[in-house]
């Protein structure tokens, strides 16, 4: 019998009720309301970047799904900002096309995700022509002059964060390179090595909370909590070290403890996105590489609890893979966005081809 994932309780990043929302390089933010249709186009869509030097990196919705967030990078050199003020971070209400705009110094807006009252926003900000250090950063979407509170964290590629869905805690994923550069308030919480940190979700300001488990040999790229938040899951880059596999690692958030360790996607593979059912029974994960031909291509479906997925489907048909997945609230269906240019929406459990093409 196949798996199922029945629960109702949880808002995938991606997945409203009825739509989903997708950012390209294109520069535009778009939604599509989901059909019957094989190839569905767009109900509506934003311009935020442009084709050449400001493209779509990350795409939010806010758990009350009324707002995207979104960010921006210049993927020509991701020292760079891609417009003078810096790079975009953009507050979108679809019902009234309102949006807010704020700058980030860096070189890009790699990941973001919602408190889950809807009001703070965290994001991971690659460092730009003078910054040395990855960033997280908390933004008050009613003000977002500044951002409420900044911190040094990782120096190496950093898109992994995650807001617990209690609110109690934050995490991020990624890799410090030499001790005492993982700071929090003035407090040095990191040693040399890569580690997920749990932060305080109280934001005024947040705290320092725990690294979790053992120091890895390889990057960390993603992070995401289980719906009931006793869980976080970690996925790695695959070949950093040279030839030294990715993998997803899932941890026990009260005690700190690593309880499980699967064997991810191929050796040159990101676990570039990770997302649980919203019942907390499965998790699906995306494989992606920066240099083309690399990656496996493929989603894979996961039960923490064995070592080999329960499904696979081939998410990209070129190219560098699968960036991000995300699950519908009602867990039958998963959606992914791949290099190939083209979202996808699949049936999780009957069948191994995209149910869905979004254009």
């Amino acid at each position: 019998m196949s798996p199922r994932c029945p629960g109702r309780h949880r808002i995938p990043s991606l997945l409203t009720n009825v739509q989903i929302a997708t950012g390209s390089d294109d520069g535009f933010v778009r939604i599509y309301n989901i059909t019957d249709l094989e190839f569905l186009n767009p109900s509506q869509e934003l311009q935020v970047g442009s084709v050449g030097s400001c493209r779509i990196k990350a795409v939010a919705w806010s758990p009350d799904r009324t707002r995207i967030a979104i960010g921006t990078w210049n993927p020509n050199s991701p020292a760079v900002t891609c417009e003078p003020q810096g790079s975009k971070l953009v507050i979108w209400t679809p019902a009234t096309n309102a949006t807010v705009v704020a700058y980030e110094p860096g070189g890009g807006v790699n990941g973001l995700a919602w408190s889950p009252d809807s009001r703070f926003l965290t994001s991971t900000v690659q460092p730009g022509p003078i910054a040395d250090a990855y960033k997280i950063r908390i933004w008050d979407t009613q003000n977002m002059g500044q951002p409420t509170y900044s911190a040094n964290s990782y120096c190496e590629v950093m898109v992994g964060i995650a807001w617990s869905s209690d609110g109690v805690h934050i995490a991020s994923a990624g890799t410090s390179c030499f001790p005492g550069y993982i700071t929090c308030g003035g407090q040095v919480v990191g040693t040399s090595g890569r580690q997920v940190i749990l932060w305080n979700g109280n934001i005024n300001p947040p705290t320092c909370g725990s690294l979790l488990g053992p120091r890895h040999n390889v990057s960390l790229i993603s992070v995401a909590f289980s719906p009931k938040a006793d869980l976080v899951a970690a996925g790695s880059a695959g070949g950093r070290p040279l030839d030294d596999p990715s993998k997803i690692d899932i941890y026990n958030v009260a005690t700190g403890a690593l309880l499980a360790t699967l064997p991810g996607h191929s050796e040159r593979s990101n676990v570039q996105s990770l997302d649980w059912c919203p019942d907390g029974s499965l998790l699906a994960s995306a494989g992606f590489s920066s240099v083309e031909g690399y990656a496996d291509r493929l989603i894979k479906i996961w039960n923490p609890a064995s070592p080999d997925p329960v499904r696979q489907l081939t998410g990209d048909n070129c190219c560098y893979g699968v960036y991000s997945v995300a699950w519908s609230p009602d867990g039958k269906f998963l959606a992914s966005g791949s290099s190939d240019g083209k979202g996808k929406i699949w049936g999780a459990y009957e069948n191994l081809n995209p149910l869905r093409r979004l254009r």
